[in-house]
């Protein structure tokens, strides 16, 4: 892993911090918000513990794009679970979940 690598790693794995000590469950019921805090540490250890070991620059790359992209996701849907949308195209995956989301007619919008 280069030196830039390990720093965006580390820096993700810190943000992921940062976000749980303000993290609030969207229900407002304090032990949701435990709950919820409680997961999101446990999956961020877990998830990079399992990748720690990677070498393939691109592996390490897709590993990077997935958790930036469940940051992202969960902070804009406030539910830290993950969504059941593949992560095989990170660069598409949100744009995806809205497609899918104006299809079921969910966000007021038209049927495409």
């Amino acid at each position: 892993m280069t030196t830039s690598t390990r720093r965006t790693v580390l820096s993700l794995y810190m943000r992921v911090f940062r976000i749980v000590r303000t993290w609030q469950a969207q229900s407002g019921v304090t032990s949701d918000t435990e709950t919820e805090r409680k997961y999101i540490l446990q999956e961020a250890r877990t998830l990079f513990r399992q990748n720690q070991q990677l070498t393939d620059q691109e592996s390490i790359k897709r590993c990077i794009e997935e958790c930036e992209a469940r940051i992202e996701i969960g902070l804009h849907y406030r539910n830290p679970y993950p969504r059941a949308v593949s992560y095989q195209f990170t660069k598409l995956t949100y744009h995806h979940w809205d497609w899918q989301l104006r299809r079921a007619g969910s966000c007021g919008h038209s049927s495409v």
